[in-house]
C-alpha cells in the first residue's frame, strides 16, 4: 500500500464529515439527491423526505 492510499481513521472521519456537509449543502440550495442508506439516523440527519423501496415497490414515502 503506497502512502498517498493510506488514511488514518481520522482523516477518514474527516473526510466523511465534509462530503455529508457537501450533501446537506447542495439539498439546501435546491439541489435533489439520491442518498441511499441502511442507517435511519443518517439518513434524517442530510435528508427532508425519504421513500422506502421494497423490490422496486414503494412502501411508504414521507418526511425523513
Amino acid at each position: 500500500m503506497t502512502a498517498s492510499c493510506w488514511q488514518t481513521k481520522s482523516s477518514q472521519r474527516s473526510n466523511q464529515e465534509k462530503s455529508r456537509q457537501r450533501m446537506r449543502d447542495f439539498c439546501a440550495a435546491g439541489g435533489a439527491l439520491a442518498f441511499v442508506s441502511q442507517n435511519p439516523f443518517e439518513m434524517a440527519s442530510i435528508c427532508q423526505r425519504a421513500i422506502w423501496l421494497d423490490q422496486g415497490q414503494v412502501r411508504l414515502s414521507g418526511p425523513a
